[in-house]
């Protein structure tokens, strides 16, 4: 398996919103909390949006 991590900073904010946008109208997509954190899970890729992560 492998593991892309990707972390963005304040002005990276308008790529982030993007991928955030094509993630969210994936119809495969799940949300998970992990914490009280919210974490975007598909196969192999995990989004932890308060992290920009």
């Amino acid at each position: 398996m492998r593991i892309m991590v990707l972390e963005f900073t304040d002005c990276d904010s308008a790529i982030f919103d993007e991928i955030m946008e094509v993630v969210n109208n994936h119809p495969d997509i799940g949300y998970l909390r992990v914490k009280d954190e919210q974490v975007l899970s598909l196969p192999g890729l995990e989004i932890y949006p308060g992290r920009r992560r």
